[in-house]
């Protein structure tokens, strides 16, 4: 239904050198926000009729709770699912094998300084959603120093627009290895149709709650998830 729909949706989330001596840029922490989806009257109105809040009305933190938790509630209930047909492993196996072919393949070029097109590839991404910025994470030199080797840049020294398009290149590197993966194994279609189950069942479970008014733990559950997400190192 529209209105089963509308409660999970939030589950389906210049440099400028010194003239004397170049200084090394520390990374910056940037907190996350969930992006927003805004939902038609056709839904709203449903929701209204049972009491719960209008998540259009919400505030930025009230949004990112409730949305964490909607995820939240569907991890919860689509690991122990994907778990028990044996979806789960079959799932995590092509996912690991497609994030180090596929992704490192990908970052590895959005590294390169004569990059052919990985890094059009993660602009274009990036260019799907406006203000979306992808978390950064500071590399230890014990990786960065034999990528120096290799000639390709330090991420930790990239600007946030080209974090972002490294970063969304390393993605759709895995996205686009991932999916014709798992589909030949058949681990695809079983995968999504566990997430689809979960994602109703537990995200819109969950979503409801912290859409109640007198809501006992649902925003507890979902400011957890966005502390852990936005934790200082």
């Amino acid at each position: 239904t529209l209105l089963a729909a509308a409660l999970c949706s939030s589950t389906a989330t210049a440099f400028v050198p010194s003239a004397r001596a170049p200084l090394r840029r520390a990374p910056v922490r940037q907190m996350v926000d969930i992006p927003r989806i805004t939902l038609p009257d056709s839904v709203v109105e449903p929701m209204m009729d049972l009491d719960l809040k209008n998540p259009n009305d919400l505030s930025t933190d009230e949004y990112n709770s409730y949305s964490a938790a909607a995820i939240a509630g569907t991890v919860l209930f689509l690991v122990p699912t994907s778990y028990l047909d044996n979806t789960l492993a079959a799932f995590v196996r092509d996912f690991v094998v497609s994030a180090l072919i596929g992704g490192g393949a990908m970052a590895a070029l959005a590294l390169y300084p004569e990059d052919p097109f990985a890094n059009k590839l993660g602009g274009a991404v990036m260019g799907l959603k406006e203000d979306l910025s992808i978390p950064r994470i500071s590399l230890p030199d014990s990786i960065t120093g034999p990528m120096s080797d290799l000639d390709l840049k330090n991420p930790n020294n990239l600007s946030d627009d080209e974090y972002n398009s490294y970063s969304a290149a390393a993605i759709a590197g895995t996205v686009l290895l991932l999916v014709p993966f798992a589909y030949t194994d058949g681990t695809l279609f079983a995968f999504v149709r566990d997430f689809v189950v979960s994602a109703l069942i537990g995200g819109g479970a969950m979503a409801a709650l912290a859409l109640y008014p007198e809501d006992p733990f649902a925003n507890k559950l979902g400011e957890a998830v966005m502390g852990v997400i936005n934790k200082e190192d």
